[in-house]
């Protein structure tokens, strides 16, 4: 009996590579040597790979479109208004007209732009936003308003002081006054007042009382010479009395300061009187 050493070809002859169990054809390989993806489908393991990437298709689009669907793109953009200068209201109708949403706003003291006045935009003027997009907006809180500080009774130099700490400026104007020289007297706005700054403060500070030229009182009556003392706004500090005889009697017969000395205003003199009656040397 003659062995089984291959498996008969279409004209009758052995396969010499064998067949069935024993045959070395590849997965899927057609009959002619070549690939065939129809075979391969049909074997345990295209029918595994068909599977796995069946399962990983369906794993994609789940995630994807379920759990972690795309954010929808609006293809209707339009560039940011100009917002600059308008006021608040204004601008926010101008914003929802354009199917836009006005986003956080912020304030900030400006020494100019009136209450509520848009100084700053983001995104800026012509910039291109979806519809829906947010515009952030700076707006002006006013003027900083503060009280004037008290420098009324104080130097210059210190009321100068505490006017520039505050934020003011300042002008001052010498004026007469009875207080002393370089005070304070007066302010405008008053001290206490609050005024939006930058502001000015105007002082005016005195030069001092006004100076008199002292008058020559001797030979005058005692009586006439206080008049003509009262009349320049002086005074009398002293009346000593002297013995004298004759015409010095009741008369001024010295005085101090002397005639023409410059004093302030309200400042007072010495007189000295003759008087028979006694003497004080």
């Amino acid at each position: 009996m003659k062995p089984i050493t291959g498996a008969p070809t279409p004209d009758g002859g052995e396969n010499p590579r064998g067949s069935g169990l024993f045959s070395s054809r590849r997965l899927g390989s057609s009959p002619n040597g070549g690939f065939d993806p129809r075979a391969f489908v049909q074997t345990p393991v295209g029918k595994g790979v068909l599977a796995g990437l069946l399962g990983l298709t369906i794993g994609y689009l789940f995630a994807t479109v379920v759990l972690f669907p795309a954010a929808a793109r609006s293809s209707d953009v339009q560039p940011a208004p100009d917002l600059l200068g308008q006021g608040l209201f204004a601008a926010q109708e101008v914003v929802e007209e354009l199917g836009l949403v006005v986003g956080q706003v912020d304030t900030i003291q400006h020494p100019t732009a009136v209450f509520g006045a848009i100084l700053g935009q983001n995104p800026l003027p012509g910039q291109l936003l979806e519809t829906g997009g947010e515009i952030h907006l700076r707006i002006s809180g006013g003027p900083v308003e503060l009280p004037v500080p008290a420098v009324v009774g104080r130097q210059l130099a210190q009321a100068t002081d505490l006017l520039v700490a505050a934020g003011f400026t300042f002008v001052a104007d010498t004026v007469e006054s009875d207080a002393p020289a370089g005070e304070v007297v007066g302010a405008e706005p008053a001290p206490g007042e609050r005024v939006a700054l930058p502001r000015t403060v105007r002082l005016d500070v005195s030069m001092g009382p006004p100076m008199v030229t002292v008058p020559r009182l001797i030979g005058l009556d005692e009586s006439r010479a206080v008049q003509v003392l009262d009349s320049l706004g002086l005074g009398v500090t002293e009346v000593e009395e002297r013995f004298r005889f004759g015409l010095d009697q009741g008369r001024v017969i010295e005085q101090e300061p002397a005639p023409g000395v410059s004093v302030e205003h309200g400042s007072g003199v010495r007189i000295v009187v003759g008087r028979r009656g006694g003497a004080s040397p």
